[in-house]
């Protein structure tokens, strides 16, 4: 960069205009102007938000030592918001001149030295962990001293294990960054050290360390953890049994003595109940492995009230392990919704003889959400003994349940099926009249045929669309006779769907039958054949397209030529190269477009015309398409 350019961003700096300042400063940034870089500091306080954050930008960019000491003094600024930008960049250039950071973690009054140590633990740097190691130790400030523990746990390093374990009879506050900072490192060397602890510290502090006991997860922590178990209560109590379903094997839970167990089985009932999602799911996990039925109205509490899918489904995991109880058959019954559906979900999972008659019984549940959840589970058990119950619930108001009911008589395969199914090829919902079709589908080839063609002449026209659309899926060259009648049909819907299924015909010249409707009077139908004969490639496909190059809707003429073009239709060549001559610039772009990917020779002299086109444009696509003509042959 000139020093003509330096000097005008320079100056930009000072500019009136914020845009202008912050445009100029993440210029200076970008061509590494190191001589900004006192001009950029100033700017950290311009006033505008993101001429500070371009400052700031540009710096982060620079680096280096002197950005680095130009940061250190800032940290003693009684200026809340500058103060913390400073910390946020020495964050990331802090590594440029570490000794700075260093001595002021030394020297520096309190506040400084509690920032320092902050920033210090995001750097990786040489001397950090020792120097973060004697501060822990010697600071005569406890907030400090806390602070310098932090940065150790992420530091990250074994090596701090001894200053952090000496620290554990420090004042409480440090005390818990200490075990925190032990549990970030995660070395298992520190399971004796907490574990020791337990007995000479607050509650607040058993705590942490219960959890980071179950965050080493190291299972020589086992026998310790249940030495703490049978002391402790209340909250204590849910986080050890927690760390000791981390730790242990589920058949050393399942070999506790007797008071042990219960113990165990009590704090883990009362963890279900606290708000860490954490600690609930590790509480599911313990009481999936002991499967005591006791549990099973808790757990389903929780299953009813949980927002987190991970917990629901560690719920049904345990309600599963524990089986079929009666308290989970009563809950299936329970007019309370939530309950109802955890309950029947997992019904759903075990099966059996008891949770096929709930299943059935809650059929008629008042909550359509239970409803469904019980036509999911019996079309997953696949009873052929249901049939006549999920025909009886067809005539459910609720359109989710009607969804769960198609899947399930689809599933079952069974004929009589096949006419309610077609029924709801009317209903109102349009997810439902799919779901339908789909389920009909997956039913026995020559029942199906007979239904779909029964109901190609039913009053209703969503039921004539929907078995038109199904006989065109089956490509049913068998029915092509009564698709082709639908083409007269005086709904576009029902022509439309007849159109498209007429096409999926193999081996059938649809081209007498399709070529009315290319007349159609609804746009829709004509456009929605254009777009099903983009998808061919047959010679028949290509003369339809060609027509509908005259159609009098401009879109279908375009998506008519585009087509012609993808299919690379030499046959179609002549009639569009008289496009090139329409009046309008789209169809002319369009064609010479189409000519261009057929690459066809013959066409390049008409092309060449275009090169004399007004409209540059136009010119532009000739001359592309006579290159492709040319690099093609």
């Amino acid at each position: 960069m000139t020093s003509h350019e330096t000097s005008r961003l320079l100056a930009g700096l000072n500019n009136p205009s914020p845009a202008v300042r912050r445009e100029s400063a993440r210029a200076l940034g970008h061509v590494g102007e190191r001589s900004a870089i006192p001009a950029l500091i100033d700017h950290l306080a311009d006033g505008d938000p993101d001429v500070e954050d371009a400052a700031a930008e540009a710096l982060t960019k620079l680096r280096g030592r002197d950005v680095a000491a130009r940061l250190v003094p800032m940290l003693a600024l009684e200026h809340v918001g500058l103060r913390n930008r400073a910390m946020q960049l020495l964050r990331r250039v802090g590594g440029d001149a570490p000794d700075l950071l260093l001595r002021m973690l030394q020297d520096g009054d309190r506040d400084q030295r509690i920032f320092c140590a902050d920033i210090i633990g995001s750097l990786r740097v040489g001397g950090a962990v020792k120097a973060l190691c004697a501060a822990l130790l010697r600071d005569p400030d406890p907030n400090v001293r806390a602070a310098a523990a932090t940065s150790l746990g992420q530091q990250n390093d074994p090596a701090c294990l001894p200053s952090l374990v000496e620290s554990l009879g420090d004042d409480e506050w440090v005390q818990f960054a200490v075990v925190e900072a032990m549990a970030n490192i995660g070395d298992p060397a520190a399971v004796d050290p907490l574990l020791g602890h337990m007995e000479n510290c607050s509650e607040l502090v058993r705590a942490r360390i219960a959890e980071a006991l179950g965050e080493l997860a190291d299972p020589k922590s086992a026998p310790h953890l249940l030495e703490a178990v049978a002391k402790a209560q209340g909250m204590l109590l849910c986080l050890l049994c927690g760390a000791l379903v981390k730790t242990s094997e589920p058949e050393a839970l399942l070999g506790l003595a007797d008071d042990l167990r219960e113990k165990v089985y009590t704090g883990l009932l009362d963890a279900l109940y606290e708000p860490s999602e954490q600690l609930q799911a590790l509480a599911l996990r313990g009481l999936c492995v002991l499967a005591d039925s006791g549990a099973v109205y808790s757990i389903l509490d929780l299953a009813r009230d949980t927002n987190s899918e991970m917990i629901a489904q560690l719920a049904q995991q345990a309600l599963c392990a524990i089986g079929a109880t009666p308290p989970l058959l009563s809950a299936a019954r329970d007019p309370d919704a939530r309950l109802a559906g955890a309950a029947i979900s997992t019904l759903s999972r075990l099966g059996g003889h008891e949770a096929h008659q709930i299943l059935r019984e809650a059929l008629g549940h008042p909550s359509a959400a239970v409803r469904r959840l019980a036509v999911a589970g019996l079309g997953r058990l696949g009873h052929a003994s249901d049939i006549d119950h999920l025909l009886d619930l067809s005539a459910d108001p609720e359109p989710s349940v009607l969804m769960e009911v198609a899947k399930a008589l689809g599933k079952s395969g069974r004929p009589e099926a096949l006419d309610r199914l077609g029924e709801l090829l009317e209903h109102d919902d349009p997810e439902v009249r799919l779901q339908a079709l789909a389920s009909m589908l997956r039913m026995p080839g020559e029942q199906l045929m007979d239904a779909l063609e029964r109901g190609l002449t039913a009053d209703n026209a969503k039921r004539r669309q929907l078995c038109a659309i199904g006989l065109g899926q089956l490509k049913a060259e068998e029915a092509f006779g009564q698709l082709a009648q639908l083409l007269d049909d005086p709904e576009p819907s029902v022509r439309r769907a007849a159109a498209w299924a007429v096409l999926q015909g193999r081996g059938l010249p649809p081209l007498a039958h399709l070529e009315k409707v290319l007349d159609d009077p609804a746009r829709e139908v004509r456009l929605a054949l254009v777009e099903a004969l983009a998808q061919t490639a047959d010679r028949a496909s290509h003369a339809l397209l060609v027509r509908a190059m005259d159609d009098a809707d401009l879109d279908i003429r375009l998506l008519a030529i585009r087509s012609l073009g993808q299919a690379r239709a030499t046959d179609a060549v002549s009639a569009l190269a008289s496009r090139l001559a329409a009046t309008e610039t789209a169809v002319k772009l369009a064609a010479a477009a189409a000519l261009g990917e057929i690459g066809d020779p013959t066409a390049e002299g008409m092309l060449l015309a275009l090169l004399a086109d007004e409209n540059p444009t136009v010119r532009q696509v000739a001359n592309d398409a006579i290159q492709k003509i040319g690099g093609r042959f």
